[in-house]
């Protein structure tokens, strides 16, 4: 893992035109996973990238910070930046193994070349995988109001996937020829919006699947179920868990048997 130093010019997800230094973490090249290695359900699913272990854990708290350094900004804020590079790669998920973060700062992660495609850890989350990241560098970033809420703050960051699938359309994922486009379909379009995509990690790497919205029977509930495969979600948490899903919407060509939207230009939920 090679760390160096960077400057360039960029515009912060939180609205700031940014000049200062920042230090990139390089992974050594990637080597993929043996198939024969693998879970038989993950060898039965779309398998769309490994985990990598940084070589160090990437830690950030008040005193220090193992790459990277905390920048003073007008007005007492702080900001702290580095770049995660898995050369190669179309997509890169940042995982958080732990993060204490005051109410009033941020934690995220961005896309260096497509700052509008950005993602902030959740409130009172201490331990997550963040959203996919379609480059081969992801930057992550916190920025803390002031002093007192830097002081607060610690973050450790020790794996991530690096997504080999291509990342400009996923169309291919097709299981047979029952598989048909539903825009040559119109009676079944307000069906179609309840299908989505699914991001969900496993021990080794990530799969790709797909799910529907499922309506209960109680007219007053507004909880969004979503059915789909045992191979793809095991459980709540762990080992294709849930709680590491991202959920891709309107994935749809424009016209009939027409060419699929990049993943990143669909919305997403988590």
């Amino acid at each position: 893992m090679d760390v160096h130093p960077a400057t360039a010019p960029q515009v912060s997800p939180f609205g700031k035109a940014l000049t200062t230094p920042y230090e990139t973490i390089v992974l050594p090249p990637f080597v993929p996973i043996e198939e024969s290695t693998l879970d038989p359900r993950e060898k039965s699913s779309k398998r769309i990238g490994d985990i990598r272990n940084l070589v160090e854990p990437l830690t950030l708290d008040t005193q220090c910070a193992s790459a990277g350094q905390w920048q003073a900004l007008a007005g007492g804020a702080w900001l702290w930046r580095v770049a995660l590079v898995s050369t190669g790669a179309t997509g890169l998920r940042v995982h958080v193994a732990e993060a204490a973060i005051a109410p009033d700062a941020q934690l995220c992660v961005y896309n260096p070349v497509r700052a509008a495609e950005a993602f902030r850890l959740g409130d009172g989350q201490s331990e997550a995988w963040l959203p996919t990241i379609f480059n081969d560098e992801a930057m992550l970033e916190v920025w803390c109001p002031n002093e007192a809420s830097k002081r607060a703050t610690r973050v450790v960051v020790d794996k991530l996937i690096h997504v080999y699938a291509p990342a400009s359309t996923f169309q291919g994922f097709n299981a047979g020829l029952c598989n048909l486009d539903v825009t040559c379909y119109p009676d079944w379009a307000e069906t179609a919006l309840g299908i989505c995509g699914l991001g969900v990690v496993t021990q080794t790497g990530a799969l790709f699947c797909t799910g529907t919205l499922i309506a209960d029977t109680d007219d007053c509930s507004t909880t969004p179920y979503v059915l789909t495969a045992h191979h793809c979600v095991g459980g709540p948490g762990g080992t294709r868990g849930a709680n590491s899903l991202e959920f891709y919407w309107f994935y749809q060509t424009p016209t009939c048997n027409g060419t699929a939207p990049s993943l990143y230009a669909v919305p997403r939920t988590t």
